[in-house]
């Protein structure tokens, strides 16, 4: 139990320093908002979800749930090195998990009315590093344009794709892109 104070207390001072988009009138992120938006592994997320459970559903001071910090550090869980990316557990975590999930979360836009999809697709994340069960959990959010570009997350993962140096990554980008076309071909319809 001291270990997890001293990891909760490291996190805490972490998540200042690097997550410091945070509002300066309380510069307090929750503990497991913290965890996922630093990119920590499936099993501390897991363990923090599981001892603050509340937290799960609560926003943090800018609407932003743990999903949506999960949705956009999706390429940051790459492990290059050997073709992993736990991305898809952690998602898996926050919206399945038997004792503290919810896939409800996956359909609330944060103050910026941003879903976590749209986080996601902008980060370059690829169709099975969670996008896949965001949209399983929530198809509707694949209709749903970014507040801030306008772009349904189609069009946001194709408008990060250029980003990306090596060829294998623009080419499952592109699959990324087919993927949630095919999901949602509607949308083309409001794009006429």
């Amino acid at each position: 139990r001291d270990s997890w104070h001293k990891l909760e207390l490291l996190v805490m001072e972490a998540a200042t320093a690097v997550l410091n988009d945070m509002p300066t009138e309380n510069k307090t992120i929750p503990l497991l908002h913290a965890c996922v938006g630093l990119a920590l592994p499936p099993e501390v997320i897991w363990h923090a979800a599981n001892l603050h459970r509340e937290q799960v559903n609560n926003p943090d001071t800018r609407g932003r749930l743990p999903l949506h910090f999960a949705a956009k550090t999706m390429i940051q869980r790459r492990d290059e090195d050997n073709g992993t990316n736990d991305a898809s557990e952690v998602i898996d975590i926050l919206l399945s998990s038997s004792i503290f999930g919810s896939d409800k979360s996956a359909s609330i836009a944060d103050l910026d009315k941003r879903m976590p999809i749209h986080h996601a697709a902008e980060a370059g994340a690829e169709y099975e590093e969670g996008i896949e069960a965001l949209v399983r959990v929530c198809p509707r959010s694949l209709e749903e344009r970014d507040a801030r570009t306008g772009l349904f997350p189609f069009a946001l993962a194709a408008s990060c794709s250029s980003n990306f140096a090596s060829s294998e990554m623009r080419a499952s980008s592109i699959d990324t892109i087919y993927r949630l076309l095919r999901e949602a071909p509607s949308v083309l319809e409001l794009l006429i």
